[in-house]
Formats: structure tokens, sequence, C-alpha cells
């Protein structure tokens, strides 16, 4: 497993949680930003004054802007930032702003950023975007606005150095998807398939997570040799009739109980799918899976959904803005690349990544107890999940590799 180096990222109490994690809490990723960074001298520029006072006319000088691309434009994922950062906001007196891309050309992104900053916004939060090249005009444009990426799959290239006006915050998907196979093992699913969208970094770690945790679980219960795991990426993050079939025949046909889905897409088809055939368990990984019910349909039944492992954008952003904004602990995110993980197993909705409150507990099986003993070990390092992708994790259990469905 590729080392992390531990930065103490966050103040009081979450310090003594982050120090010593090795799976589950904050890390820095020394791939990008490889120099450690020092907060700008100037006093004049009101980001990097610190507010030590929490009076709303301190947070009134403060501006924070949502940026939204167009290829992510409608993603719960930015509706949950978007909600996140209005109410921490609004609580404290800051203003607060949101923007979206009409269009995914590098010319309107850099206008959607020149555009925040004209309007006088000093935090921009970037969530998702997939392009690089805006970003880095940015950053390079406006040195004294700070950027905040959250979940960005942009590629920036192997020897870009990030600068001191970004913090890159992404989620420790190995675990998010240690958590759903591991649960769908105790919940007493024994074939099981991961659907992937694309063939990509953060899915590939969320899909060997998957298989790790399966395993672990399988060991504790000594049914390794009953589980089976049928591995397959979806080749598409659009919306696909024929991945919905394919997961449809798995529930039919191969003998699937239940498919851990990821990829917004993926979810909605493979929750189609077992929708269609009655029998068939879903759990989603990355978005919360009961976004795709009706909310005005009362009758709509929801015992397809087993559970949802979920990256905790409302948790991330509010400690970000908390840290930056209140603890003037800019100096201690900027140029990083920070991953974000388990810290507590006290609260699980403090978790950065982590399974929803309506999860199917069953008790004998997999208790709400059980959970919270996973993230302790999680945090206690008594689980080691390898965020590794170029190499297939070792385990006892059957994982059958079948490439991409289209």
């Amino acid at each position: 497993m590729r080392k992390h180096l531990a930065i103490l990222l966050f103040a009081a109490i979450l310090i003594c949680l982050f120090a010593g994690c090795k799976n589950g809490g904050a890390t820095t990723d020394t791939t990008v930003g490889t120099e450690a960074a020092t907060e700008p001298a100037s006093t004049d520029d009101v980001s990097t004054q610190a507010l030590t006072e929490t009076s709303k006319s301190d947070y009134s000088a403060w501006s924070v802007a949502l940026l939204a691309d167009a290829d992510n434009s409608d993603h719960p994922r930015n509706g949950i930032l978007r909600e996140a950062c209005k109410s921490w906001c609004d609580a404290r007196g800051a203003s607060f702003s949101a923007y979206e891309a009409t269009e995914q050309s590098t010319s309107a992104l850099k206008a959607l950023i020149d555009q925040a900053v004209e309007d006088g916004n000093r935090i921009l939060i970037l969530p998702g975007w997939t392009a690089a090249d805006p970003i880095k005009d940015g950053l390079k444009k406006h040195p004294s606005v700070r950027f905040v990426l959250v979940d960005v799959t942009a590629n920036f290239g192997k020897s870009y150095v990030f600068p001191e006006n970004v913090c890159n915050v992404l989620f420790q998907e190995q675990v998010m998807g240690f958590m759903a196979g591991y649960a769908a093992v105790k919940l007493g699913y024994r074939h099981l398939s991961f659907v992937g969208a694309k063939n990509t970094a953060p899915v590939i770690r969320c899909g060997y997570g998957c298989v790790q945790g399966a395993n672990a679980a399988a060991l504790e219960l000594d049914v390794e040799r009953e589980i089976a795991v049928d591995f397959v990426y979806a080749d598409t993050t659009a919306v696909s009739p024929a991945v919905t079939s394919y997961i449809e025949e798995m529930f039919r046909k191969k003998g699937v109980e239940l498919c851990i889905a990821c990829g917004e897409n993926v979810e909605a088809s493979a929750y189609e799918a077992a929708q269609r055939t009655g029998s068939g368990r879903v759990i989603g990984t990355g978005t919360d899976m009961m976004l795709f019910l009706n909310p005005d349909d009362e009758a709509e039944p929801v015992e397809t959904i087993v559970a949802s492992a979920v990256k905790n954008y409302s948790a991330a952003v509010e400690t970000v803005l908390t840290d930056v904004i209140e603890r003037n602990l800019w100096s201690s995110y900027a140029g990083q690349t920070v991953s974000l993980g388990v810290v507590t197993a006290e609260n699980s909705e403090a978790n950065y990544v982590r399974l929803t409150n309506d999860t199917k507990y069953d008790d004998g099986k997999f208790t709400i107890e059980d959970y919270g003993a996973l993230t302790a070990a999680l945090i206690a390092g008594d689980y080691v999940v390898s965020d590794e992708t170029k190499t297939k994790p070792s385990v006892v259990i059957a994982v059958n590799y079948l490439g991409n469905i289209t």
C-alpha cells in the first residue's frame, strides 16, 4: 500500500483523531504538491487575515462561491455542497454564491472563474471538475484567491505542482468500498457483483476496496469458499440501457444477489435492474442511493437498497471552511492534496466516508454496533486497506474480473 504522510490539518479535537491513523483519517498525497507551502505575508488581502472573533461582522468580510462545471452540473454532489456551503455561510453572516457553467469549453470555464472573482469571492469551491487547464489558468491568474478542489478528476500531469492558493480535497474510495463489501457479506449476501463506471483510479480504488472488505468479512465468518464477486466496468458515465440490461441479467441468470455500484448513472442502472427482478439488491457507493427515489411517491419500495457507502461532502466542506475562515489555517492546506476517510467511531456522520443512516442493519448479522466496531478497527489500523490501483488485491474469495460491459 502506498504510504501516506500524515499532516495535521485540523485544530483542537480533530488533531488527535488524525494523528497516526493508518487507513481512515486525513493524509497528504505527496504525488502532487511536493513542496511545503507557507502563507503569503500580505496584510491587505482579507483572505490572509485571522478572524479571531466569531461575530457576523467578522464573517461578513468573507465570500464563498461554488462553481459547477457543465459536465457535473446535475450531479447530486453539487446540490449537497451547495446546501452545506450556504448553511455554513448563512449561520455566520458570510456571503455565498453559486455559479454554473453553460458549456464545458475551456474558455467558458475560465470565464466562470473570472466572473466569480470579479464578483468579489475569495474562496472558490470547484466540485468534480474534469478539465485541468481552466483550473491552472485560474490559479495563476488569481493568486490571492483560495481555490478548494473537491473530488476533482482532472488530469494535471505528473510534473504539475499545486501552488499555494489551492487545496485538493479527495476521499479514500478504498475505505468507502471496503465498508460496502464488508457490510454485504456480513448481511448474508454470498454472490456479489461490483459494477464501476469507468476504469479510472477512483473507481478502481472503490472496487478493490469492496473486494478487500468482502474478503475480510468472509474470513471472520469462515465462509470464504462461499463468496464470489463478479467485477466489471460499464465503460461509460452516461445513462445506458445496455448497462441496466447487463446488471438485470446478472441478477436473473448469473446468480448475483447484490450489486455494489460505483458511479451515479451506474447506481441508477443497478437500482432499476434490481427493481425489475424484484429480488436483486443494491449497495451504492459515492452517492446516497435514496436520492434516486421519487420523494413524491410515498409508496415506492426501498427494500432494493441495502445501504449506501458515501463520500461525506458536507462534513468535508464544513471542515475546510471552519479551518480556513475561523481558525486561519490556510497554511496547513496550501498546495496540498488531502485524502479524507474515517476519523471517529463515536459519530458516523462526522466521518468523510461512511455508511448512510438508512443502512438495513440486521440483528445477529450486521448491526449499527458492528458498524461502529468496523470504523474503530479502520481507525486503529486493524484493517489495512490498500489503495493500490495497478495490482489486484490478494484475497482468498473468488473474484471474476470480467472487463468492460460495453
